[in-house]
């Protein structure tokens, strides 16, 4: 047991690392979904976009 536990400490946390990392990357943009209403930091916000071109 406890060499598993040593084995997936290390691999948890350099996997948790990266995604702060990725996290801190993104932008408001990069998180805007179609169909959902985003609200940014600065308070403005984005009207829901329904797909139709």
């Amino acid at each position: 047991m406890a060499a598993i536990s040593l084995s997936i400490a290390p691999w948890g946390a350099r996997n948790t690392e990266q995604l702060k990392q990725n996290q801190e990357q993104l932008t408001e943009i990069d998180l805007i979904v179609a169909g959902q209403f985003q609200s940014f930091s600065d308070g403005v916000g984005l009207p829901m976009l329904n797909g139709q071109t």
